[in-house]
């Protein structure tokens, strides 16, 4: 979808190595990134039962696979079902993205615990924008949305064309997930 000019950032269950990379490598070649959904993608209740070792396995092994079969750093994780374990994840990436449909405020952002918006969202693409530019309640914040498993396009092509038109207006940046982990921090920080 580079023909938007929009950085995005796609999340993958590394599975084990078990699932074809060729994919992955045609988006890491048009200029997109590739980065961690864990080893195995749990279910929401298996992490209730997951002892700390599994837990620090699933992440670990999916960012070790990443980096040995795309040769890229994997920077951050997208938490499956949304649960996170900030603390062992935070050893291993510089940002974490969650599943809440919230914009993540100035000063206010865990990066390894950031919210996201589903692509489904009740709450358009233009109204959450429309919050972040100058003037807006979130002014100076940041958004991410996700979408899974991509077949219906409708959606997605939607708010491609929307943040591709905004970013050419000059009302906001559109980075990969970890630039904006990175940049945030080191903006929120300084």
């Amino acid at each position: 979808h580079n023909e938007y000019g929009v950085n995005v950032t796609f999340y993958v269950p590394t599975n084990g190595g078990k699932n074809n990379q060729s994919p992955w490598e045609e988006m890491i070649e048009k200029g997109h990134h590739v980065q961690s959904h864990t080893l195995s993608h749990p279910s929401s209740g298996n992490y209730d039962v997951m002892s700390e070792a599994a837990e620090w396995m699933d992440f670990y092994v999916s960012a070790k696979q990443i980096n040995q079969m795309l040769q890229i750093p994997s920077l951050t994780v997208a938490y499956s079902w949304g649960y996170n374990n900030e603390e062992l994840s935070s050893k291993l990436f510089i940002g974490g993205r969650g599943v809440y449909g919230v914009s993540n405020g100035v000063k206010r952002t865990n990066y390894n615990s950031a919210s996201s918006y589903s692509g489904f969202s009740s709450k358009s693409i233009a109204h959450i924008t429309a919050t972040h530019t100058e003037g807006g309640s979130n002014f100076g914040g940041w958004v991410s949305t996700h979408y899974h498993q991509i077949g219906e396009t409708t959606v997605l092509e939607s708010t491609l064309a929307h943040i591709s038109a905004a970013q050419e207006a000059g009302e906001l940046w559109s980075a990969f997930f970890s630039d904006a982990s990175q940049y945030g921090q080191e903006r929120d920080t300084a």
